[in-house]
């Protein structure tokens, strides 16, 4: 019998014996939800708590509980991220404050060009703001200028949520998008491995997206190699670093989903969950699709 307390970190189980699955419920802490066979639990949508599990083969909708007591949004893109997000700083720190939020992280492509704007606006609004940036790490050095994915079949760079826990951590992500932009920019700003030895101290590392350096190999159905990823940034970042579980409803999520808890569990990392927010209403995405079709075009 296993007993699967529910929340940000989650816990990947696959066993012949009944779960019985807990939830946080403010009014009765101890209630069991349902048991199931043999499944897995794979993600939590939130902000309604919504448990789901992997069981032969399908997706179940487990249960859908109390809201949970507080969240943070860990990773958000702003229009800071050129040609690819909608929302302003005001628009996060707003829609983060009518929600009851009570901090918010800011993570744009690559550049900390909204961080100043950010920190003052969330801080008036009562908002604690964490500063962050979800850099592009080279598949390989920095300085390799390869010709890219089009023609080598294979990434240029994968993605990497860095989040600065203190003031040396700001530091070394200033130093860090620096240098990806002086020496390692190639189509993006790009970091590499030897930077990130250098200038970790400080920082929080999540595995970001579908593009990121854990889930990229998983969809390419590369189980070693991402088990090899999660071990390096697991040594490098400590109990720092953790796996990141979306769900958009795009596809690829499904697998992610059922994979990246299983290699966490192997390995003792912890699992987050995050909406990669590129904006805040629904009929903003239109405004980036004509800014990039005009970009293409010219």
């Amino acid at each position: 019998m296993h007993l699967v307390s529910t929340g940000v970190i989650l816990k990947n189980i696959t066993n012949t014996t009944p779960i019985i699955l807990k939830s946080y419920n403010p009014t009765n802490p101890n209630s069991d939800i349902d048991t199931y066979q043999s499944c897995t639990i794979i993600a939590v949508g939130l902000p309604c708590f919504r448990i789901f599990a992997h069981q032969n083969n399908r997706l179940i909708f487990l249960e859908n509980c109390n809201p949970m007591p507080e969240f943070v949004h860990l990773h958000n893109h702003t229009h800071y991220s050129l040609l690819d997000a909608a929302c302003t700083p005001d628009q996060l720190i707003q829609a983060a404050k009518e929600d009851g939020q009570k901090a918010i992280a800011l993570t744009d492509h690559g550049v900390m060009f909204g961080c100043f704007e950010f920190y003052k606006k969330a801080k008036n609004a009562g908002i604690k703001p964490i500063l962050g940036c979800e850099v592009y790490i080279a598949n390989g050095s920095r300085f390799d200028k390869g010709a890219g994915k089009a023609a080598t079949k294979k990434r240029n760079y994968f993605h990497l949520v860095l989040l600065a826990k203190n003031d040396i951590g700001y530091k070394n992500l200033m130093k860090l998008t620096t240098l990806g932009h002086t020496e390692g920019f190639y189509y993006r700003p790009r970091i590499d491995t030897d930077l990130l030895e250098q200038y970790h101290e400080g920082l929080i590392a999540l595995s970001a997206c579908l593009a990121g350096v854990i889930n990229a190999p998983l969809l390419a159905g590369d189980y070693e190699t991402a088990r090899k990823n999660a071990i390096w940034y697991k040594n490098l970042f400590g109990d720092d670093f953790y796996i990141e579980l979306q769900n958009h409803g795009l596809e690829g999520d499904e697998i992610v989903m059922t994979q990246a808890p299983r290699l966490a569990e192997e390995l003792d990392i912890k699992l987050i969950v995050s909406n990669d927010c590129h904006y805040i209403k629904k009929n903003m995405p239109s405004r980036i699709m004509c800014s990039s079709i005009s970009r293409t075009q010219d």
